[in-house]
């Protein structure tokens, strides 16, 4: 977890200071767009990344007068834990909030994004269903927590029609805790929860409804969203279109303005390179400063 820094006195060096200085003036020129403070973060939401992220708005709220934010988010998603306080953190330093997704906003980050007063998107961009993800170990790779309920679901039902085999009945006893899958569900709960604290102040706060409406109907998004049958896979994408009429979210297309996509993608292009070249696994961006956080796990 660095601060990436240029200043290199090699080839390699002043190549990336100089797409240091592109970003910086694209990130500038999207903020002046928006009329707000820009932030980009591209990477997973894992554990650590929300004391970054804290940090750079902490930086970028210091230097600034305007009351409202734009994040430039692409994730796979991550924890919940580390998504709260992000929100938090964008809470209690602004009071517009706008999320624009280039490319995709998965799991946690999709709960990111609805926690949002306006969130824009073109028909390439994509959501994802909310599962949460969790850490069966220290040494393991997070896995989708409801992925996990619902395959602890299958065993059941087989066991229950047909019986399990004695390898399937080991397998069973080792990996399915149910301490485990209650902690599990809550997660999911926890999720939809904050999507009703949220949701109806901001993202719904325009609806013909009252309060109580717009709880309803956040926590029929939440629900919605967290539906493995519904959705099927855990990086299954929803699309603005998708968004719109069966979620009932408002989404702003940012492709009807042709000029103001070819901004947002080539901006978003250049970082992705930038990170896939200096091989970062995640980076946070805001005007002169480049945080990177995590390992790549290949």
């Amino acid at each position: 977890m660095t601060t990436v820094t240029s200043g290199s006195i090699d080839g390699i060096g002043r190549v990336y200071e100089l797409v240091e200085r592109v970003l910086d003036i694209h990130l500038k020129d999207l903020g002046d767009t928006f009329d707000a403070d820009p932030i980009a973060f591209n990477g997973s939401l894992a554990v650590g990344t929300d004391d970054h992220f804290r940090d750079l708005v902490e930086t970028l709220r210091t230097n600034s007068s305007n009351d409202k934010i734009v994040v430039l988010l692409t994730t796979v998603g991550g924890f919940l834990e580390e998504t709260h306080r992000m929100v938090e953190t964008l809470r209690h330093h602004y009071t517009t909030v706008e999320f624009v997704i280039p490319n995709y906003a998965y799991s946690a980050g999709t709960v990111l994004v609805l926690s949002g007063d306006a969130i824009h998107m073109d028909y390439y961009s994509r959501l994802g269903p909310i599962d949460p993800q969790i850490q069966l170990d220290e040494f393991a790779q997070p896995v989708p927590a409801l992925g996990y309920v619902e395959q602890y679901d299958k065993f059941v039902e087989k066991e229950e029609e047909e019986g399990l085999n004695e390898a399937e009945l080991e397998f069973f006893i080792a990996k399915f805790d149910p301490v485990m899958l209650e902690f599990y569900e809550q997660d999911r709960e926890r999720a939809i929860d904050l999507l009703k604290e949220w949701m109806p102040d901001h993202l719904l706060k325009d609806a013909r409804r009252n309060r109580k409406q717009r709880e309803k109907l956040a926590d029929e998004i939440g629900e919605t969203l967290s539906d493995t049958d519904r959705w099927r896979s855990h990086n299954h994408g929803i699309s603005m279109q998708v968004a719109r009429d069966e979620l009932k979210i408002s989404v702003n297309d940012f492709g009807v303005d042709p000029k103001f996509a070819k901004k947002i993608r080539t901006y978003h292009n250049l970082l992705s390179d930038y990170l896939y070249h200096r091989e970062l696994a995640g980076i946070i961006h805001i005007e002169g400063v480049f945080r990177s956080f995590g390992t790549d796990s290949g």
